[in-house]
């Protein structure tokens, strides 16, 4: 099937599923190739939502990055707290499919799965809701480190390096 086409799919499909904003960034995590190892274009997606919101990122020559969310008005006297998730996946996929990605999603009744392929929630389901937290200032939120790590499927080199 044509990638655009399963793009546009996958964009009818949730585009009732809330959290909205989780799912919209999931699709993103979907549609980038991000197996252990291929983690640079996800990587620069991230620092990139980052800098479009105004707050401060860093991101290591692993491609771990590290994102600095201020709180939300009347919650800066909370507690900073760190959240970390990792940003590669596990891609096994059916042999006649070629290349994986995007993902092409299957609603099956209040489960979301993949058609042929790994789906990639874990870690997608941790890395969505943070980037949710960068890009959707109507969630009120404390003082946040979002540390999105790599390499975490095959060794867990990514959390070595930081």
């Amino acid at each position: 099937m044509n990638e655009q086409l399963i793009i546009k799919q996958n964009r009818r499909l949730v585009e009732n599923l809330k959290p909205q904003s989780v799912f919209e960034h999931f699709l993103t995590l979907c549609h980038t190739p991000r197996g252990t190892g291929n983690e640079a274009e996800i990587a620069g997606i991230i620092t990139k939502l980052a800098k479009d919101n105004n707050m401060t990122s860093y991101r290591d020559d692993l491609d771990n990055v590290l994102v600095h969310v201020p709180a939300s008005p009347g919650y800066e006297h909370y507690p900073l707290v760190c959240l970390q998730s990792h940003l590669d996946m596990v891609c096994k996929s059916k042999k006649d499919i070629g290349t994986m990605f995007p993902i092409e999603l299957v609603l099956d009744g209040n489960k979301l799965k993949a058609k042929s392929s790994s789906l990639g929630g874990d870690n997608g389901f941790g890395v969505a809701p943070m980037m949710a937290l960068i890009s959707e200032p109507s969630i009120n939120h404390g003082p946040l480190e979002l540390l999105f790590t790599t390499v975490e499927e095959d060794g867990m080199d990514g959390k070595v390096n930081i």
